[in-house]
């Protein structure tokens, strides 16, 4: 049975095909590449779905979570695919951005100035207790840090080892770049992510993560 097989292949290289039947095996390729093409994408496609659904996109603060979101204007809370329940800022939402010292809010103040919907603070500068005064302003907040550098001034710098410095960043004294692929450097800010929803932030804005479009982070 092999051998009558292997006649025929023969055959089919050594004789010549006539145009209609060469038309008829390029239709043939043609339609198998695309049945493959289609396959594949339904693969990826199932499978990015499952990555979704399993909560592969990584952790999300989850402003529910904290016990300090509120009932106002300001809120937009939307259903992310791994069934969390996170604050999105509405199209439109003013804000102040208060980063060189902690925010100073009286314990009997009803109001705040400048009177925006959003407040983005520092999250080592400043408490829950500050955090707290304005949520009950109606105020939402987000909590900054460095997620790509080295701040020498943090609480928690010197848990950084050598190895996970990089380059000085350019007009920041002591300030470095961080190697990101850094099991000791996730670690540090997944701590400072977990520090973030203790305190009741509604979102966190981590800086300086566009070190990969930076000629200066050499990390060696």
């Amino acid at each position: 049975m092999f051998a009558s097989t292997k006649a025929t292949d023969d055959e089919r290289t050594t004789t010549p095909q006539s145009p209609l039947r060469k038309r008829i095996l390029q239709h043939r390729r043609a339609l198998t590449i695309c049945i493959i093409i289609m396959l594949i994408s339904i693969a990826l496609a199932v499978g990015f779905g499952v990555g979704l659904t399993h909560g592969l996109l990584g952790p999300v603060l989850a402003s529910t979570s904290s016990g300090s979101s509120t009932s106002n204007s300001n809120s937009n809370y939307v259903t992310t695919a791994n069934g969390s329940v996170v604050w999105q800022p509405p199209i439109g939402s003013t804000y102040q951005i208060v980063l060189s010292s902690p925010l100073k809010i009286a314990d009997a103040a009803t109001s705040i100035s400048p009177n925006v919907d959003i407040f983005e603070i520092d999250m080592f500068g400043n408490t829950n207790t500050t955090i707290a005064k304005l949520h009950n302003l109606s105020k939402k907040v987000i909590c900054y840090f460095s997620g790509g550098s080295y701040e020498p001034g943090r609480p928690d710098s010197s848990q950084f080892q050598s190895y996970d410095l990089g380059n000085d960043l350019a007009g920041w004294p002591g300030e470095k770049w961080l190697r990101l692929n850094s099991s000791n450097v996730r670690s540090i800010m997944t701590a400072r992510i977990q520090m973030a929803a203790s305190k009741g932030c509604d979102a966190i804005d981590p800086d300086n993560m566009d070190g990969y479009v930076s000629s200066l982070i050499s990390l060696g």
